[in-house]
C-alpha cells in the first residue's frame, strides 16, 4: 500500500486538466470526492468518473458530496 491510498482528495473541475492527471497518477490517492462543480451531465460524469478510474492503480472510490437539505 502506498501512503496516497490513505487519502481521498477532491477534483478541481468538470474535467481532469493534464496536470491534475499527472499529480493523481503519482499521488496514487485511494479515491476522490465529487462535489456539484464537477458534475454537469451524466456523460460528462461517466467520462470524469473513467479517467480517475484509469489513472489508478487500484480501484480507486468514487464518492459525492450529498448534504441533504437546500445544499441539495
Amino acid at each position: 500500500m502506498s501512503p496516497g491510498q490513505l487519502l481521498l482528495t477532491g477534483v478541481p473541475g468538470p474535467e481532469l486538466d493534464p496536470d491534475t492527471a499527472a499529480r493523481f497518477k503519482k499521488l496514487q490517492p485511494g479515491g476522490f470526492i465529487l462535489f456539484g462543480r464537477n458534475i454537469k451531465s451524466p456523460g460528462q460524469l461517466r467520462k470524469l468518473v473513467d479517467d480517475l478510474r484509469d489513472l489508478s492503480d487500484i480501484e480507486p472510490f468514487i464518492t459525492i458530496d450529498q448534504e441533504g437539505g437546500r445544499v441539495s
